[in-house]
């Protein structure tokens, strides 16, 4: 046991787990700061264009950042040419996304985000193509297993968010969805500047044809999945926002930040079981195993102590949002038990394309249920909705993996 606790895969663990503790204690603050300044129905749809952000920056990466979680390791002597390759072409996508989103920002705001205050949508924009490139230089310095620095550059991101957060808070600036916004969208500077330099891509250069096509190439499956899987874990702000309305979005989205966590823990786990399970034996598997069944005993013990955290944290006005908090964890529970089986089908047994198969299927899931239920049973809606899906992908991913 003392082995396995001290392993190197272990403290690799270790040292992503509290990295995104911070980030995530911080993107907390942050929330937690915006929560207390703007009225409910504002949060609500803060909550709906910051969701969009981070959903965005998910789905844009459309598996160039676990192709290189493949290609790093395999071929060190050419890192730093796959890196620039990867950097290139998720910047691209995320410039041209943010350009059709400020040209429609006149649209989207009233149509898809309730509301007319289009500044708050083209920061929001903008903060895409720097919160996007942040990601993929995550993803590169965990491909050279510089798992502390990947943390740091994450954690760099966070904490210039939540400081400008407050220091727009106490200083009293006229605080509104805008300035929060704005503060999404200049947060990623420094992130930016030491990724860059610490993945030793500066200065910058052309990368190579081949390399962005096998980038493009092994990555299509998995951006397909990991697409398929950011809306199905973060479609339900916006669902509870159009279909129930604004301050049930601003309840129902206290909860749904801090399981956002859950969803942060799948993406490191992941990172680490990429860069092992295809040059490692039996043994890695079972330690795996093991640690994920130490998180899901986690998760309960968070359903346990849901009440007081909340309250705590949030104060009397957020006492709605501890049931769907405990619901959410529940729903979640599944969701991370794939985490081992998905792994060794996309790395291991090398099938990348059952990982995008099972991810649509669990996104179709997720939008029928919400659309029958969300109507219906309100808040409770999405946790159902997201508890179906995630058994749905965990049960057929165990299946295939037999």
């Amino acid at each position: 046991m003392r082995k396995l606790l001290f392993s190197p895969t272990a403290k690799n663990t270790y040292t992503l787990f509290a990295g995104n503790l911070l980030d995530a204690m911080l993107a907390f603050g942050f929330t937690l700061v915006v929560y207390r300044v703007l009225n409910t129905s504002d949060f609500g749809v803060f909550s709906a264009l910051n969701n969009f952000l981070f959903t965005a920056a998910l789905v844009l990466d459309l598996g160039i950042g676990q192709a290189l979680l493949h290609f790093v390791p395999v071929y060190p002597d050419r890192a730093r040419q796959y890196i620039t390759a990867g950097v290139w072409l998720r910047a691209g996508v995320a410039t041209a996304v943010a350009a059709i989103l400020i040209l429609t920002a006149g649209w989207i705001g009233p149509g898809f985000f309730a509301t007319r205050q289009i500044w708050a949508v083209i920061w929001t924009a903008v903060a895409v193509v720097g919160t996007s490139v942040v990601e993929i230089l995550v993803y590169s310095l965990q491909g050279q297993r510089q798992f502390l620095r990947s943390v740091a550059v994450a954690n760099l991101f966070t904490l210039s968010r939540f400081g400008l957060a407050v220091v727009a808070w106490k200083s009293g600036w006229p605080f509104s969805m805008v300035v929060a916004a704005m503060i999404n969208a200049v947060s990623p500077v420094i992130s930016l500047i030491v990724g860059a330099a610490w993945n030793r891509i500066l200065p910058m250069v052309r990368p190579d044809k081949t390399m962005l096509k096998q980038l493009a190439g092994f990555g299509g499956w998995l951006g397909l999945a990991k697409i398929a899987t950011t809306i199905a874990t973060r479609l339900d702000i916006q669902i509870v926002l159009l279909l129930v309305g604004s301050t049930a979005a601003g309840v129902y989205s206290v909860a749904a930040r801090l399981t956002n966590f859950y969803v942060v823990i799948w993406t490191s786990l992941m990172a680490i079981l990429a860069t092992r399970l295809a040059v490692t034996g039996p043994e890695f598997v079972k330690k795996a195993a093991v640690g994920v069944g130490g998180l899901l005993i986690a998760m309960g013990i968070g359903i346990v102590i849901a009440k007081p955290l909340i309250m705590i944290l949030f104060g009397a006005k957020a006492a709605g949002s501890v049931g769907i908090f405990q619901g959410l964890t529940a729903a979640y529970m599944p969701f991370m038990a794939a985490i081992l089986p998905m792994s060794i089908l996309i790395y291991r047994v090398k099938k990348p394309k059952l990982a995008g198969i099972f991810s649509l299927a669990q996104l179709a899931i997720m939008l029928i249920a919400n659309l029958i239920l969300t109507p219906r049973l309100g808040t409770s809606g999405p946790i159902i909705s997201l508890a179906i899906a995630n058994s749905f992908l965990f049960l057929i991913s165990v299946f295939y993996m037999r």
